[in-house]
This record gives C-alpha cells, sequence and structure tokens, in this order.
C-alpha cells in the first residue's frame, strides 16, 4: 500500500501500461501501486480530458452500435493497444442532470467512445474522458456518427436506427432538418430509415445485420406492403437454418413472396417463380402486354380454388381497364 508520507506528484505509464508515481523530498524509490482497486492508465501522448472511473459512466440508451461489435477482432486488438500503448484519444461523456437508475455512482453518459470506454472497463482501467455539462440528444447522436466516420462507419442499419432516433427528437426539423443535420443526402437518409423500420424478425433472417445494405430497403419494405405474413414467416423460417446465409439469397427468399415485382426484380416480360418455405409453388409468366398466365405447382381443394378465384378477382379490380380501340366513325368518312 502506499504509505502516507509519500506525497503524489506525478503518474505515467511503464511499459506495461501500468501507472507508476514518483515520490517528492522523502528519498523513497519509485512505488508501483499494485492494491489500488482501479489502476490508473495513463499516457503522455494523451491530450486534454479527465480522468473519471468507468463505473461512473453509464451507456447511452440512444442507438449506437450493434452489441457484438464488443465481441469482434477489430475490438478486442482496439483493447490490447488500450493495455499496451495506453488510451491515447479521449471519450466525450454528458454530465447527467441526475444519476440514473437512482445509482448516485453514476455521474455520466458516454456520447461517444463506448469501445474505449468497455476496453478500459474491462482492463480495469480509468478512462480520460472530456466532459460536456448540456448537450441535446440530437447533438449527440450527430456527434457520435461524425466522430466514428473517422474510424469505421455505422453498418446501414447502425445509421438507420440512429437516424429514426433523431427524427423523433423536438428540434430535428423532420427528416430533411435531419438530413441537414448530419449532412446526408435526404435520399440516403430516406433508404436508411426504410431499414430501421424492418421488423426484427426480417433483420434476424440475415446471418448479420450487418448484411443489411441500403438498397435493400425498398424492396423489403415492398414485400411487406404486398403479403407481410408470408414475408414473416419465411424470415422466421431463414433465421432457423443452418449453415451461412448469402445477403442475396436472402433477400431473393424474403422478397420472392409477392405477387407483384419489387426491387430488384424488373418489371420486363418474363417468367417468375413464387416460393414458399424454400419451395416453388407458382409460376408466373407476364408477355410483353401485361397478360398473366399463372401456374400453380401444388393441387387445390375446393376452399383452395375458392380463395384463388377472389384473389384474382380483388388483383382484376385494382387493375387498370384496357383501352377500348376506338371506332371510326363511317358517317363523317362519307364524302
Amino acid at each position: 500500500m502506499w504509505s502516507s508520507s509519500i506525497e503524489l506528484t506525478d503518474l505515467r505509464v511503464n511499459s506495461l501500461g501500468h501507472s507508476v508515481a514518483s515520490s517528492q523530498n522523502t528519498g523513497e524509490p519509485e512505488m508501483t501501486n499494485t492494491s489500488h482497486a482501479h489502476q490508473i492508465h495513463d499516457s503522455s501522448s494523451l491530450i486534454g480530458g479527465t480522468l473519471l472511473d468507468t463505473s461512473s459512466i453509464c451507456d447511452s440508451d440512444l442507438p449506437n452500435r450493434d452489441p457484438s461489435s464488443y465481441k469482434s477482432k477489430e475490438f478486442f486488438e482496439l483493447q490490447r493497444n488500450i493495455q499496451q500503448f495506453g488510451q491515447t484519444i479521449p471519450i466525450k461523456v454528458r454530465r447527467l442532470k441526475k444519476p440514473k437508475n437512482g445509482n448516485p455512482l453514476t455521474l455520466y453518459e458516454v456520447v461517444f467512445g463506448h469501445r474505449r470506454l468497455h476496453a478500459c472497463r474491462n482492463l480495469g482501467f480509468q478512462v480520460r474522458a472530456e466532459i460536456i455539462h448540456d448537450l441535446s440528444d440530437l447533438r449527440v447522436l450527430v456527434e457520435r456518427v461524425s466522430e466514428n466516420s473517422n474510424r469505421a462507419d455505422f453498418t446501414a442499419l447502425e445509421f438507420g436506427l440512429i437516424l429514426a432516433k433523431a427524427l423523433q427528437c423536438e428540434d430535428s426539423g423532420g427528416q430533411q432538418g435531419v438530413a441537414a443535420a448530419f449532412g446526408k443526402d435526404e435520399g440516403l437518409v430516406s433508404k436508411a430509415l426504410q431499414l430501421a423500420r424492418l421488423p426484427q424478425l426480417v433483420i434476424a433472417a440475415f446471418e448479420s445485420p450487418a448484411d443489411l445494405q441500403y438498397r435493400h430497403g425498398k424492396p423489403l419494405t415492398d414485400a411487406l406492403r404486398l403479403d407481410y405474413d408470408a414475408v414473416l414467416l419465411n424470415a422466421a423460417q431463414l433465421a432457423e437454418e443452418p449453415g451461412p446465409r448469402r445477403p442475396a439469397d436472402v433477400l431473393k427468399r424474403l422478397t420472392s413472396l409477392s405477387v407483384e415485382p419489387v426491387e430488384p426484380f424488373n418489371r420486363n416480360a418474363g417468367e417468375r417463380k413464387l416460393t414458399y418455405r424454400g419451395e416453388v409453388v407458382v409460376i408466373l409468366k407476364v408477355d410483353c402486354n401485361g397478360i398473366a398466365n399463372v401456374k400453380l405447382k401444388r393441387p387445390l381443394d375446393d376452399a383452395g380454388i375458392e380463395a384463388l378465384e377472389k384473389a384474382l378477382l380483388l388483383v382484376i379490380s385494382k387493375s387498370p381497364a384496357p383501352k377500348s380501340p376506338k371506332r371510326r366513325d363511317k358517317a363523317k368518312e362519307a364524302p
């Protein structure tokens, strides 16, 4: 333990990344604080910030990276670097107006730097942080995205969830205001929001949430609009299938259940195969005039035939009537 006669005047990091204190006016040799409950992890290369105990900082309730990122190869590499070389860039936290969850020791909420915080927490180190006393939720989200853009971009789904939360903020200014706040094109914002609004079952159908791309939002949204229950049923079955699942294959399975063509399928004449539970059950052929020929691969009972008739009549009722050819007025043509 530290002797009470030692005045601590300097903290620096030794070759193992542990704190070493130098004494003043005591003649005592330098000592390593091995009994301190939380070793102070410092580095001479750090710029700004305040050393805080990680127990005083809570994770943010606002959207961030998927929790699986804390088990990734990149995260453990970051943790090893902090252990060996120290935390070279401070995180940012905002002071809480009141302790979170009634815990008087929780004084701060992380704005950005979640991975650095988790790494220091795992190592038992203190974390260096810049403290902000007043920052709105919208500004937290904007700064979080901006800071991470210099490291590893958020996935399409992660960014969509952040935008969806930003849209709920009182000072968002709507979708146009959110696009301006994040400095993004409105088209990209729209695609990201489509991903954020997908049911969890659809997201789980992909092997990883990171497999979802911006271009997937519209075809999946269209398919859900046309046959919500069928898409969810197929998504649940996909999620339980063993083995790797290619994103393109998942997308095709989820969107091929709908009768109307959706992106990325074109609207040209041709043959389309509709699947149910992984089995081709309908072959739909459409000619260049839009005339459809439907062939069922399963037999139907009386109830099935009646249901099919109703479905076809419903489709016809929503389709535009063909234009009748104009009749020539022979009376006007007579000389």
